[in-house]
């Protein structure tokens, strides 16, 4: 984790040497090896230096408040919000990446995407309102709202499991190791901590 707010709201000097190069170039590849551990308002941060469109780039709050919410659940009342969230900045030009599309239709029915997506192109909230009474348009429209954000579309992670089919498949000729970690708690002593806390402070202010 590599904090780059010195608070929420004031950026540290390594975001606002990240954006200046973000402005700069053609294409930015962002890598982490901790990608579950940022903070969502660090995910934020990351995802504004790749430019996404919309009411994502406006503010930290419709990003963060889509999150919230939908882990909350869709209801009558947040859906509005989901709905708007997930066609910005695309409008009537919504539409699902082919694999995407493919797999929910594996999983659901091709009816009930293609029924959902129309809706959700058209802006027809009220009509997805009441298909959230049948669980199997309403866990699909679940994973649509989840499968559309920037997050999903911009971020990649390789698991080992992934990289072992890599392997299998001949993609990849070395070995992928197996690890079998094991929790190792250290008790610092007073000095330790101060060293500790002196390094996360530098980190988050400098």
């Amino acid at each position: 984790k590599n904090p780059a707010r010195k608070t929420s709201y004031e950026p540290n000097l390594l975001l606002k040497l990240l954006a200046g190069i973000s402005v700069q170039t053609k294409c930015l590849y962002l890598l982490t090896a901790t990608p579950m551990q940022v903070e969502m308002i660090e995910a934020w941060d990351l995802l504004r230096l790749l430019n996404i469109k919309g009411r994502w780039a406006n503010d930290s709050s419709s990003f963060l408040d889509f999150y919230l919410q939908l882990q909350e659940g869709i209801n009558a009342s947040n859906l509005r919000f989901l709905i708007e969230m997930c066609r910005s900045p695309a409008q009537d030009e919504f539409k699902l990446e082919i694999e995407f599309k493919e797999k929910l239709e594996q999983k659901y029915s091709p009816n009930v995407v293609r029924k959902l997506v129309r809706y959700i192109r058209k802006d027809k909230v009220a009509d997805l309102i009441n298909l959230l009474w049948e669980s199997e348009y309403k866990y699909c429209l679940k994973e649509i709202l989840e499968g559309t954000t920037p997050l999903k579309r911009k971020m990649f992670r390789n698991t080992r499991e992934q990289l072992r089919e890599y392997r299998q498949q001949g993609i990849l000729k070395e070995k992928i190791a197996t690890r079998h970690p094991v929790d190792c708690f250290i008790d610092f002593s007073p000095e330790e901590w101060h060293i500790y806390e002196d390094i996360d402070d530098y980190i988050k202010n400098y």
